[in-house]
């Protein structure tokens, strides 16, 4: 069946490839989807850091500390939407 969505290329590692092959052969979901659901809640921590560069290019983002500070602050956004919709994956 073919997707209306866009296609993309990406270089993997390895060792990225044969873990995201190993979850799709353990879930019978498709390599392309466990990529779309792994991505799809990092959004806001994109659209941030995507915010963090177009300032810190401007030289308005402030000093490196305030910058790493709103990366983190969306990457555990991210972390708890994650956490959300497939269970607890912090230790």
């Amino acid at each position: 069946m073919s997707s209306k969505r866009p296609r993309t290329t990406l270089l993997l590692t390895h060792e990225l490839l044969d873990a995201l092959r190993s979850l799709s052969d353990a879930s019978g979901l498709t390599m392309s989807g466990i990529v779309v659901n792994f991505l799809e809640p990092s959004i806001p921590v994109m659209k941030e850091l995507e915010h963090t560069f177009i300032e810190a290019k401007k030289g308005s983002a402030g000093n490196g500390r305030a910058i790493v500070g709103s990366i983190v602050e969306s990457a555990n956004k991210t972390l708890e939407e994650l956490n959300r919709a497939y269970g607890e994956l912090d230790d």
